[in-house]
């Protein structure tokens, strides 16, 4: 499904954005996965749109997991653009999450994206803010505790095979919505 859209801003802006619905964030190990997708998405995007086709500075990749409305969740890619780009960079993110979901993951590419993820979650041990949080809700959402503890090696046991079956199950054309956001002020 492709949605259009018009926003009263700059001529020269744009917006595609791909959108893949996924699952809810209430399995710890597939909302692990879903983020690891997220990241290893990202990093094909930067590839695929600043480095080759040069349609972009910081294509952004996204997952949403709720942990309120059961059965909501998506991965999304975007990007800012130019008008003129739109259709190519939409056939792109198509193309990417094609090869993500028939084998196109990578060893080195789960651990260049596996890396931020647990170096976040090292520095969130050693931030107040982060134990505030998790003391917060310690008493209405004690699963987040265990969730906490068992983060990391949640995250270090994800391999290229289980994220290439996720990729399969939620990068089909029949599960992705692309939206675009053009200026009214472009034919």
């Amino acid at each position: 499904e492709s949605i259009q859209l018009k926003h009263a801003g700059l001529a020269k802006q744009a917006m595609a954005m791909t959108v893949w619905k996924a699952d809810d964030g209430y399995d710890h190990i597939v909302s692990a996965q879903q983020d690891l997708l997220r990241a290893i998405l990202r990093l094909k995007l930067t590839d695929k749109l600043r480095e080759e086709l040069g349609a972009t500075y910081s294509p952004t990749a996204g997952n949403v997991a709720s942990e309120i409305y059961p059965g909501f969740g998506y991965i999304s890619a975007s990007s800012e653009i130019e008008p003129q780009d739109v259709e190519r960079v939409h056939a792109a993110i198509d193309e990417i999450a094609a090869s993500m979901a028939s084998g196109g993951i990578s060893e080195d590419e789960l651990q260049r994206a596996r890396k931020p993820i647990l170096e976040g979650m090292e520095e969130a041990e050693e931030d107040n803010g982060s134990w505030i949080g998790l003391i917060d809700e310690a008493q209405s959402l004690p699963g987040d505790l265990d969730r906490w503890r068992n983060d990391e090696a949640v995250y270090q046991a994800i391999t290229v095979d289980e994220l290439t079956r996720a990729a399969a199950k939620y990068f089909t054309p029949d599960n992705t919505l692309r939206l675009s956001i053009i200026s009214d002020k472009v034919e």
